[in-house]
Parts: structure tokens; C-alpha cells; sequence
């Protein structure tokens, strides 16, 4: 299974319309979330070469402009709200390749989501069927594998789900495990204050919330919960 099906999975069972296509080589599917407020166009194909991926930047990109005027879920919003996300097999070495899409700053934003087919496998294994954005964040609110991730040469399927919700906007971390930390942070501070932390602590709090730099942060705050 390649990233692509387990991202028509994500958006599939949140709310998103989705329209399956090809072009050329690709396999693919544009997305609507719930209220058209975002737009998705995700491309995916098996053994990616160079030259495909040239061919993305220099006529791919412009046929997809096109491409999603047809679709009967396309709004004119679309033209200036689209993140495309190419998903590239990281066992081919085109690092250069992909920083240079991301780097393309014409008709769409950029992401490009590296994987393996054996962390998109695990992913789905731990995910069980359940895509939804509630079970995703539980997946990804998890300290230990956070710091367990950073330690490992290679990528796994908690790193994977990490970097989809870097690469995927729509994918937030579930409301109501920010609001118990944050019902908590008053008393973290007590503590952390009588050791001359409280200055941190507010940077975490106040700063870092939707900020990936600050996810390190939150996870070690989280693992101070348990002991309040």
C-alpha cells in the first residue's frame, strides 16, 4: 500500500468530498473539507523517477490547474486555496528533487510526504480502521514514542503520522488534550515556579500551541501531568 490510500483514508472519514483521478503516471485525488474552506490535491506513484518529477514542476503542476476545474466539487476558492501534497517513496533517493517542489512557489502551495511502505503498513495496523482525527491526534499525543522517534535512523509509523500532520493543515491536535493541559498548566506553574522554571513554562504555554518547533516542548510538559 502506498501513502496515497492511507491519506484518501484520513480524508475520506473527516468530512472531506473526494474525487479520485490519474494523470499520466500518477495516481491522485483532489479534496474539499467540510464547508469548503480547504482544498487538497494528493499525487502518489510507485518507484517515482527524476524525470517524472521534473515533469511535475515544469507541466504537471499546470495540468492539475486545469485538471480540478472540472471536478463538480471545484470552487473558484480552489485556485488560491489548494495545498498539493506529493507523496514520494523515501526508499528513492530524490531529496534534492523534492526539496526543489516544496520550493516552487507557483499555483499551489507545496508538501512533499516521504514514506516507507513498511511505516505506512504499521500506521495502519496501530490506526485499526479508524482514520478519524480524534484517534489520529490520540496516536500522535504520545511523549514516549515522540522521544523514542528521535533516537531511530529509521522512519517509522509514528514519524510518519507526525509528518502527515506537518504536511496536512487540516490535522490538528484534538481539542480537548490542549484544554486539560492547559486546565493544568496553573498548577505546572506552581511547581515549576519554586524551581525558577515559570519563565519556560509560559514560553510553552503562550507560544508553542500550533507551532511544530514547540511540539518537543509540549510532550515533555505532558509527561509532568501524570505526577500533578
Amino acid at each position: 500500500m502506498i501513502a496515497l490510500d492511507l491519506l484518501l483514508k484520513i480524508f475520506s472519514q473527516n468530512k472531506c468530498k473526494v474525487v479520485e483521478f490519474t494523470l499520466n503516471n500518477f495516481r491522485g485525488f483532489f479534496a474539499s473539507t467540510e464547508g469548503e474552506s480547504e482544498y487538497y490535491m494528493v499525487l502518489d506513484k510507485e518507484y517515482l523517477e527524476s524525470e517524472e518529477i521534473k515533469y511535475l514542476i515544469s507541466e504537471g503542476v499546470g495540468a492539475l490547474a486545469k485538471k480540478i476545474k472540472t471536478f463538480e466539487t471545484y470552487t473558484p476558492c480552489a485556485d488560491k486555496n489548494t495545498v498539493l501534497i506529493i507523496c514520494m517513496d523515501a526508499s528513492v533517493s530524490l531529496l534534492a528533487e523534492g526539496a526543489r517542489i516544496e520550493e516552487d512557489a507557483f499555483t499551489f502551495k507545496k508538501n512533499v510526504l516521504r514514506y516507507s511502505k513498511a511505516s505506512v503498513f504499521q500506521l495502519n495496523e496501530a490506526l485499526a480502521g479508524d482514520y478519524t482525527k480524534s484517534n489520529l491526534s490520540s496516536h500522535l499525543f504520545n511523549p514516549d514514542r515522540f522521544d523514542d522517534m528521535k533516537s531511530k535512523v529509521e522512519p517509522d509509523e509514528y514519524k510518519l503520522l507526525l509528518d502527515v500532520f506537518i504536511k496536512v493543515p487540516m490535522l490538528t491536535l484534538d481539542g480537548n488534550k490542549i484544554k486539560k493541559i492547559k486546565n493544568l498548566s496553573e498548577k505546572v506553574r506552581n511547581r515549576l515556579s519554586k524551581l525558577n522554571l515559570g519563565i519556560l513554562l509560559d514560553e510553552t504555554l503562550n507560544t508553542h500551541w500550533d507551532s511544530v518547533e514547540g511540539f518537543d516542548d509540549i510532550s515533555k510538559l505532558c509527561l509532568l501531568i501524570d505526577e500533578v
